[in-house]
């Protein structure tokens, strides 16, 4: 196991590298790494159990990409790793309690993984999250032999940022409190998350964020929604979005899908909406991020502390509030 001098990252690669020296893996061979490599962390990616699911991601990564892609990203991972990852992880810490209360917060631990080409960033425990260089690489590949390190730098930045923020906001206790709806809770965790990165990282960050208002709405009338007619009318607004539409169209399918079938309850209807504003990074984290924003400019960094102190109740009315 590599730790860090700082004891800040931990590199779960290392034993799996073996994969980009085999030529087309057999199935079993993935399951054999896969399994060693268990034994020794206590997961997988993020899995925190052996599935065949995982054997199945790793064995299409290593298999269905071309080898070139496949050099190139051993080449990227041992070049990221030789980086001053302490320092840029230190930098995103403080970044990440710029936004809290001033109190003491543990510095989490962040796992470099491999994960396949699914998820970018993961809370693994109190106090770890795994960053997914796999999925890194995807972002910053450039084609041939190519990739921009820089990009992959700023990139790692954000995710720590990212993941950083929601542990030190659990270990602050800002979401102990009352009963509030999924949906606040949710906008409150991630927007706030999203709001302190210091870039948005995402293709679709922009047009989420121009359509706050109308995302906004649909939002509010999902918190209101009680009876199968609302839930539906909530579900048909979500899904007549042209933004969603676009980058998100699988959950809308699969939305229309579960209506055909007819009532939806409370569960259904939570389910069928996690994944239509949640999943993918979805338009949720952007309705959390324009309420924190909206905090921010008309009562500056205290006013956000001060929200976050609160808690989710007292970001729950600035959500709701009217215009």
């Amino acid at each position: 196991m590599n730790v860090s001098k700082l004891g800040l990252i931990e590199d779960q690669t290392s034993d799996l590298l073996e994969l980009y020296s085999l030529e087309n893996p057999s199935r079993h061979k993935v399951q054999y790494l896969l399994a060693r490599h268990f034994e020794t962390f206590g997961n997988v990616g993020f899995g925190s159990t052996m599935s065949e699911l995982l054997v199945e991601v790793f064995y299409n990564h290593f298999t269905k990409n071309s080898p070139e892609y496949l050099k190139t990203e051993c080449r990227f991972i041992n070049e990221f790793q030789a980086l001053d990852l302490d320092k840029l992880a230190e930098e995103a810490f403080l970044r990440a309690k710029s936004v809290l209360p001033d109190r003491f917060y543990e510095s989490p631990q962040v796992i470099l993984l491999m994960n396949g080409k699914v998820t970018d960033a993961k809370v693994m425990g109190r106090s770890r999250f795994g960053i997914n260089l796999q999925n890194l690489f995807a972002k910053i590949y450039k084609g041939g032999e190519a990739y921009d390190l820089d990009k992959a730098k700023k990139t790692f930045a954000c995710l720590v940022v990212h993941e950083a923020n929601h542990i030190f906001l659990r270990q602050g206790g800002f979401l102990i409190g009352g009963k509030s709806n999924w949906l606040v809770e949710i906008a409150f965790i991630e927007g706030l998350a999203t709001f302190v990165q210091p870039t948005l990282m995402m293709t679709w960050s922009s047009d989420y964020i121009q359509n706050f208002s109308a995302w906004l709405a649909i939002v509010k009338r999902a918190i209101a929604a009680q009876d199968d007619m609302s839930r539906r009318a909530v579900i048909d607004a979500v899904c007549a979005r042209s933004d969603l539409k676009t980058y998100n169209a699988d959950a809308v399918d699969s939305a229309n899908e579960v209506m055909a079938k007819g009532m939806l309850d409370e569960e259904e209807f939570v389910n069928v909406l996690r994944k239509l504003l949640v999943e993918r990074n979805g338009p949720l984290y952007y309705v959390g991020l324009g309420v924190w924003q909206r905090v921010y400019e008309e009562e500056g960094i205290d006013g956000v502390r001060g929200v976050v102190a609160g808690g989710v109740s007292t970001f729950a009315k600035g959500l709701t509030a009217k215009p």
